[in-house]
């Protein structure tokens, strides 16, 4: 029976009261070294009584109190080695041992975590509860191997990308595509196929699906992105490389630099890597990946697809035949949408606004016929939502136009708050930083009451605030721009050299010109880059 030492020196006490270890019995330790194989701590041509008379003499010349101070470090040291060497024979069973254990704890923690299903935050239809897994429809994909652009770029099916995947272990694949047209649902559709075996180009592998916009403290590993992870299981990661496929989502919308360590592809060269970003941040990226996705979103045959998937999932399969048919989806035609929805058709390329029209659709029968109409009819949407709770119940529906001032005045506050944030790509917020924009407290609490922003009860920041952010990155960047539509005419030159330059401005810019209309000329000043 093994006895635990408080420390060092209590073991060299209870050896010596035992009478086990003393000047006398050096021979005999020493004999115990060669019993193990340890005959190299003896110098050569040193016997035992030459090794025990060094000993002897060393104390003579010493004060009693200083000798054994010597012989309890050359103790340890030897004890140390012998421990060190008696269990190494074992280490190797116990590692494998440790090792499959915290391998399958892993496993079932990340294929529990990711059964769910896939759903999207009730921003549209807050009685609806959307599992977007049984609706995923497969994306107009391109994928190159160059490094520099597209013009060798090779059409690809979802299926024939994991393939590509699955033969070259590890492997490093980079997704991009514009806000909204799939890239998260993507890779929430590969964590829940791993999880729920419906499909086996990970098995054998352990799932992590990143968020970058959930990164708050700039990480000093790769395994620190990981969460809900100890460090027995970190240090697994760290070991276990090839065992480990990260999905890192939203590269776009990191906050710390190219340099950070979430992208040392040094530190995750045996691991698979699946990362996506939007277009625009990631070209110092394209060396470091052996295949560069291009995600354009839905064909017309695919549109025709999701209708009817969608419609089938909310059990009204003849509402989405009609929808189809107003798109002229079910023509000959299939490479572009024809008639007078063709601007819209080209809108709904993206499976977050095609989602977003099917829901228009079944509550009002309506097809917007721009971008600028199609979010009035999310607006509203979204509006008459919180209107009809139980404890709103106060006025009527919000009707086809205009919006009521108040409603109006609330949604600027939250594009003028998402304009500042954005600039340097901050998804979220207190209310206090809405606060600072308007004293009227009752229009703060309605703007964040509304159903745009939801509150992140897994952000609580040191002064222990509450934490609101934007349901979509491409809503805040929606928001942003019907603001600077409105304002942009009353802003200086610094402020409009700050919309011209600013890259995380990007799609904001566009946004403005869509709202604006035949009178974005008067605005271009501020809005051409330079």
């Amino acid at each position: 029976m093994s006895t635990e030492y408080k420390d060092s020196w209590s073991l060299i006490m209870d050896l010596e009261r035992k009478n086990i270890l003393s000047e006398k019995k050096m021979m005999e330790f020493i004999e115990i070294l060669r019993t193990n194989g340890l005959t190299f701590l003896i110098k050569s041509g040193d016997s035992v009584n030459n090794l025990s008379i060094r000993a002897i003499n060393r104390k003579s010349k010493v004060k009693q109190h200083a000798c054994k101070a010597l012989l309890m470090v050359v103790v340890l040291l030897i004890l140390g080695v012998i421990t060190i060497h008696v269990f190494a024979n074992k280490y190797p069973d116990h590692k494998l041992r440790e090792d499959e254990t915290i391998r399958n704890m892993l496993t079932a923690q990340q294929k529990q975590a990711y059964q769910k299903k896939i759903r999207t935050p009730p921003m549209l239809d807050v009685e609806s509860n959307y599992d977007l897994s049984q609706m995923f429809t497969e994306l107009e994909m391109y994928t190159t191997t160059k490094k520099e652009n597209f013009k060798d770029k090779t059409k690809h099916t979802f299926q024939e990308l994991l393939s590509f995947i699955k033969s070259r272990e590890p492997c490093k694949v980079l997704i991009t595509g514009n806000g909204g047209i799939g890239k998260t649902t993507l890779l929430q559709y590969i964590s829940y196929n791993w999880a729920t075996n419906n499909d086996t180009t990970f098995d054998g592998k352990i799932l992590f699906l990143v968020n970058v916009r959930d990164i708050e403290v700039e990480p000093q590993s790769f395994t620190d992105v990981i969460t809900d992870v100890n460090e027995g299981g970190k240090t697994f990661i760290e070991e276990h490389g090839r065992e480990i496929v990260l999905l890192i989502d939203g590269l776009d919308e990191l906050r710390f630099g190219i340099n950070s360590k979430v992208l040392t592809i040094g530190e995750m060269e045996y691991s698979t890597v699946i990362l996506t970003s939007r277009p625009g941040f990631i070209e110092y990226l394209y060396n470091h990946y052996d295949v560069h996705v291009k995600l354009e979103g839905f064909t017309a045959k695919n549109k025709k697809q999701y209708i009817n998937k969608y419609f089938n999932y909310v059990g009204n399969f003849e509402l989405g035949k009609s929808l189809i048919t107003e798109l002229k989806l079910d023509s000959t035609d299939t490479s572009i949408c024809s008639g007078d929805h063709k601007n819209i058709c080209e809108i709904i390329s993206s499976p977050m606004l095609l989602l977003t029209t099917c829901i228009i659709w079944k509550n009002e029968k309506i097809i917007p016929k721009d971008f600028k109409r199609l979010f009035n009819e999310i607006v509203r949407n979204i509006l008459n939502q919180f209107i009809n709770r139980p404890d709103e119940r106060k006025e009527n529906a919000i009707p086809h136009g205009n919006l009521p001032t108040k409603y109006k005045n609330a949604i600027l506050i939250l594009g003028q708050l998402s304009y500042i944030r954005l600039q340097k790509n901050l998804l979220h917020f207190t209310k206090d930083d809405v606060c600072k924009l308007v004293l009227n407290e009752t229009l703060v609490d309605l703007a964040l009451s509304l159903g745009f922003v939801y509150k992140d009860s897994s952000m609580v920041q040191d002064s222990f605030m509450e934490i609101y952010r934007y349901q979509y990155k491409l809503l805040s960047e929606a928001l942003a721009g019907f603001y600077l539509s409105n304002k942009i005419e009353t802003f200086n030159s610094e402020e409009c050299k700050k919309i011209r330059t600013n890259d995380y401005l990007h799609m904001v810019r566009k946004y403005t010109i869509s709202f604006l209309g035949s009178n974005a000329d008067k605005s271009m000043k501020c809005l051409e880059t330079e």
